[in-house]
């Protein structure tokens, strides 16, 4: 621990980081710590503000400040989201790849009976 901070603020930003990891994923709620709120309650982090990035990155920006080691959760929440990036990219490619199939096989009909219909209409012909 820090001497600067007192174990009093160690342990709110344990429990804070913890009631952020639960299995109910992150709380994008009003933030407890004095700081980082306005006198109305309303969130002052620029990044949750915008709703623009994700809300683990949001959380994990929050907790690397408190506790001072930013580069390392930010490090860690880009791995989060790069393999949830990754696991939609192939869920995505799942979901497309039998329609491609389907859509390839009507193309290989339609160029069969391009080729063979004017060999029916001959043959109709001619008896």
């Amino acid at each position: 621990m820090s001497a600067d901070r007192p174990a009093a603020w160690w342990s709110h930003v344990k429990r804070t980081a913890t009631s952020w990891l639960d299995d109910d994923g992150p709380s994008l709620g009003p933030f407890p710590c004095a700081n980082c709120q306005s006198a109305t309650g309303q969130d002052r982090w620029a990044l949750a503000a915008k709703k623009r990035f994700p809300g683990l990155l949001v959380m994990f920006a929050r907790l690397g400040e408190q506790t001072g080691q930013l580069p390392q959760m930010l490090d860690r929440a880009a791995k989060q989201l790069n393999g949830e990036v990754q696991r939609r990219a192939m869920a995505l490619a799942t979901m497309l790849e039998p329609l491609l199939i389907v859509l390839m096989g009507g193309m290989v009909i339609l160029i069969v009976l391009a080729v063979l219909l004017p060999s029916i209409q001959l043959n109709t012909w001619v008896k």
